[in-house]
């Protein structure tokens, strides 16, 4: 019964610690170089970048593209596929970032910036994406500092006709995304901890 005890509660830490494992922190730097253009893009160890469009212009399929300012959307037909843009009016593109296992995301960082971009973003927790937040100006978070864990993000140009006019004038591209590991729930805690009894445990019974 003791052995089967023992083995269990190894098991479990194994498993614990291979879930913290996964989740190490991580810089994705998508700066520095041109890289290719498709639907989906996935970067190691654990994240795929989607893009996403929609409007007047935006009738083909949209492609994620990367350059030396970071990532961006080709609306297909685009006129700035270097970047996530929401012209014309009425237009918009987005890249959606899902990760392989949850991760705090640490912070969002923007390039191609300037003081009259917005964006809006939207969180999945582990249970499908929630609404936006609208409008966020970029220049004043950039970057963009969450501290939350998720599985998954979308980033879009706002693009309102109010702000921008239209030909709309929001357009950036994802630089950067730190993000690091989850902390451990209380459930692994206890778990440390009754290893720790079995081994007291185990020095008891050798010394006995």
């Amino acid at each position: 019964m003791f052995d089967l005890f023992r083995k269990t509660l190894l098991g479990a830490a194994a498993t614990l610690a291979l879930v913290a494992a996964k989740a190490d922190a991580t810089t994705y730097n998508f700066t520095g170089a041109n890289g290719p253009s498709s639907a989906s893009i996935d970067f190691a160890p654990n994240l795929t970048a989607t893009a996403g469009a929609s409007g007047i212009l935006n009738g083909g399929t949209p492609l994620v593209t990367q350059n030396v300012a970071g990532l961006g959307v080709n609306g297909s037909p685009d006129l700035n596929p270097g970047n996530i843009d929401g012209a014309p009016i009425f237009s918009s593109e987005w890249i959606e970032f899902s990760f392989d296992w949850a991760v705090r995301l640490v912070s969002v960082t923007f390039g191609n910036v300037d003081n009259n971009d917005q964006y809006d973003i939207a969180f999945d927790f582990g249970s499908g994406f929630g609404a936006y937040t609208n409008g966020i100006l970029v220049a004043s978070n950039n970057p963009s500092v969450f501290g939350i864990n998720i599985v998954g993000f979308r980033v879009r140009a706002s693009g309102t006709f109010i702000a921008d006019g239209l030909l709309g004038n929001d357009d950036f591209t994802i630089a950067r995304i730190e993000t690091a590991s989850v902390p451990l729930p209380a459930g692994g805690l206890l778990l440390i901890g009754a290893l720790g009894g079995l081994a007291a445990l185990r020095r008891r019974r050798t010394v006995a």
